[in-house]
């Protein structure tokens, strides 16, 4: 995310090519008066006689200095909100505001795209230049793992025993079904279901009843 001025033809070009070579959507805005309608939008930030203290270039690690001579800084004031201060009498540029485009949370960023003429500079550059994954990226990695999901030598069988286990309870090991015909599958399916039936029964008798009595008194 980025913003820049068309006067600025050399400062357009960069944002513009740092825009183009971002890996995902990018944003820029771009101040631009109307020759027709509105031929002074921005003149504060275009004219030679005020537009250095009008504007803060953001440069990645630097501290946020602007001003025809340099003087002026943006730092957390102790309320914890941005303020302007003018540099000397005890004010350095290690107390200011370093500007870092990478950051995750958004509250710089944020701080950034409030900051409007007159209380405060308008920053131009790279506001914010996060690296993630692309929509396309995901998709590309989404459809490579599941092409080696689904060719997978397993793959059928496991289709299989997530199936059994959804839909009739069934618990039966990869192993004990991989490679076989459907008529042997049939078999070993119907063989597990009795095979856990039993052993449910049985873990319900010992829950439930008390086994030091004798089964006729059981109701």
């Amino acid at each position: 995310m980025a913003r820049c001025q068309d006067s600025n033809t050399k400062h357009l070009s960069e944002v513009l090519r740092r825009a183009a070579a971002h890996k995902g959507i990018a944003f820029v805005e771009i101040y631009q008066n109307c020759i027709v309608y509105n031929p002074t939008a921005w003149t504060q930030t275009t004219e030679p006689e005020v537009r250095d203290d009008n504007i803060l270039f953001l440069e990645e690690g630097e501290p946020l200095v602007f001003g025809r001579d340099g003087d002026k800084g943006i730092r957390i004031s102790t309320k914890g909100e941005p303020e302007v201060v003018q540099l000397g009498n005890g004010v350095v540029e290690a107390d200011l505001l370093v500007h870092r485009e990478g950051l995750e949370n958004t509250s710089y960023v944020y701080m950034l795209s409030r900051m409007s003429l007159p209380e405060f500079p308008e920053p131009f550059g790279v506001l914010r230049a996060i690296d993630k994954p692309s929509y396309t990226d995901m998709i590309a990695d989404q459809v490579g793992r599941r092409i080696t999901e689904f060719l997978d030598r397993d793959y059928p069988w496991e289709v299989i025993a997530e199936w059994t286990a959804a839909e009739f309870g069934i618990r039966v090991e990869i192993s004990e079904i991989r490679n076989t015909s459907l008529e042997e599958l049939t078999f070993v399916l119907r063989d597990r279901a009795t095979q856990q039936a039993r052993e449910d029964v049985n873990d319900q008798i010992e829950e439930c009843l008390v086994l030091d009595v004798d089964e006729s008194e059981w109701n």
